[in-house]
């Protein structure tokens, strides 16, 4: 599913993300359902009859949010925070660490977030046109992909749990998304 919607935004890329701007539109809601729809029961349909990417782009979160374990799992979510929060700024120095830690995933977390970060990475380089940059990217992924522990562990979502960390968590994304290559390639 995820490589479904992955494909269609990589060739929606330069119909829309690159021509208009993105700034935090949320997609129509009866896109939203049809293609929520038509997600779970497996259906093969061509995406590109879909002309809203924001809908798209809606379910892709949504999947990642409702993932069991987040894709950056519980087990390097203290070191990766820990990674940020000694040093902001030095990305470059970032990136390398958590090259190391993301290696410890398991393999379809690795690839899935190898291929979400890819795509955000190619939408980040086009900020001066769809008003994305990595920061915003990272405000909109980073809850999806970075759970707190106590989050996953309580099933609850209070304003505490949700706002630990929450700097840092956005850092660590933006780092992703900023040093994608490095990181991947």
């Amino acid at each position: 599913m995820v490589l479904k919607k992955k494909e269609f935004l990589e060739n929606q890329v330069n119909i829309y993300f690159y021509k208009k701007k993105l700034k935090k539109k949320i997609g129509v809601i009866s896109e939203i359902t049809t293609l929520r729809l038509l997600f779970e029961s497996n259906a093969h349909f061509d995406l590109k009859l879909f002309k809203d990417p924001f809908a798209v782009a809606d379910i892709l979160k949504v999947y990642l949010r409702e993932l069991p374990e987040p894709l950056i799992s519980n087990s390097i979510y203290e070191e990766m925070i820990k990674i940020v929060k000694e040093d902001s700024t030095n990305l470059k120095q970032n990136a390398i660490k958590m090259k190391d830690l993301l290696k410890q995933l398991p393999k379809n977390n690795y690839q899935v977030l190898k291929a979400v970060l890819k795509l955000f990475n190619q939408v980040a380089k086009n900020d001066h046109i769809n008003k994305m940059n990595a920061k915003n990217l990272s405000i909109i992924l980073s809850p999806a992909l970075l759970v707190p522990p106590q989050v996953i562990k309580t099933g609850k979502m209070d304003m505490k749990n949700a706002m630990k960390d929450n700097d840092a968590r956005t850092d660590i994304i933006k780092v992703l998304i900023l040093e994608y290559e490095s990181i991947f390639e």
